[in-house]
């Protein structure tokens, strides 16, 4: 079951393009639509207002009348059945998706994403997995998150007596994934340097991956005057652009 806010815009006519907004860590789909959008800023009104549909998924990060850590002890519950917390909220995007796609309102094949801290990582995450996500803006995350896939074939899964080796990956590689689609990474330039210096780094990995399809021109990476928040200046062109 898939939860959040689906908005269309008034008066649209025929097929509208749909935008998928994912909040973060410290938010919900309400706190970035309503009352100024917090730090999210126009991340889900911005494309009402450009005529776009917009979906807003709800992720669990807490839940009232529940432990603080109720979003690790759901991930620990889910990784003893073989999966994840994060696996099934981009498989809820992806479903989400398939019941949207299908509405009379919504053009298919015009589908971005867009996020902000934690939902900046899922707008890394669901796209290189979901290739109907042709656009993509991720804010305030790129590389944060490092990630680990077991190696060893001879390794079985539950058994835990087995000797497991990992490999490390980084976030250049998940938008290796979303490359050629256009990608555009934010940082802000007085958020905290954990969300912002690793990008940096990857940064030129990814605009390689780019140079190498003659498809520069689809990636970039904004360093903005501002902190943790989204960037609607350079977000929306960009959206608007290749949408």
């Amino acid at each position: 079951t898939a939860v959040g806010l689906y908005l269309t815009p008034r008066g649209a006519k025929g097929r509208v393009p749909l935008v998928i907004s994912m909040h973060g860590g410290g938010g919900s789909p309400e706190i970035a639509t309503y009352r100024g959008g917090s730090n999210y800023h126009d991340m889900v009104r911005g494309g009402l207002r450009r005529g776009y549909a917009v979906w807003a998924p709800t992720h669990l990060f807490r839940a009232e009348g529940y432990p603080q850590d109720i979003r690790q002890q759901t991930d620990q519950r889910l990784r003893l059945v073989g999966t994840t917390l994060m696996a099934v909220e981009a498989a809820k995007i992806t479903r989400s998706l398939d019941v949207l796609l299908q509405r009379p309102e919504i053009d298919p094949k015009r589908v971005a994403m867009v996020g902000l801290s934690y939902g900046g990582f899922y707008a890394l995450i669901t796209p290189a997995l979901d290739e109907r996500i042709q656009t993509v803006v991720s804010s305030c995350y790129f590389g944060v998150q490092e990630y680990r896939y077991e190696k060893d074939e001879a390794s079985v899964p539950g058994d835990f007596r087995t000797p497991v080796r990992f490999s490390l990956f980084t976030d250049d590689v998940v938008a290796a994934l979303i490359c050629p689609r256009p990608l555009e990474i934010q940082a802000g330039k007085t958020d905290q340097p954990t969300h912002r210096e690793k990008g940096r780094e990857l940064a030129p990995k990814v605009a390689d991956y780019y140079a190498r399809l003659n498809q520069s021109s689809r990636f970039r990476f904004v360093v903005f005057e501002g902190g943790h928040e989204f960037w609607d200046t350079t977000a929306w062109e960009w959206v608007s652009r290749h949408l």
